[in-house]
């Protein structure tokens, strides 16, 4: 992962030593899985409807509306589904 930037890399830091390439690599891995396992949300997000839709159906008592929001929630679920490893 880390390229030969590691050997210019000017360590400033005079309370703790300067990492490993292994070291960086591993933390550069930590945090992309971190990523890539959260992703799914912000992807659901963007496309979920308008909570004020779902609170208009409860207070009107409109079950077609109510089940048409349930519907569209479910949808993006099944769109953007949640990985197996979270």
């Amino acid at each position: 992962m880390l390229s030969d930037d590691y050997d210019r890399l000017e360590w400033k830091d005079l309370n703790q030593s300067k990492p490993t390439k292994n070291e960086i690599n591993d933390e550069i891995k930590r945090l992309q899985d971190i990523v890539d396992k959260e992703h799914y949300r912000v992807q659901r997000e963007n496309e979920y409807p308008d909570f004020r839709d779902y609170l208009d159906a409860i207070v009107k008592g409109d079950q077609t509306q109510l089940q048409a929001y349930i519907d569209a929630c479910n949808a993006v679920k099944q769109k953007y589904p949640k990985p197996s490893n979270t």
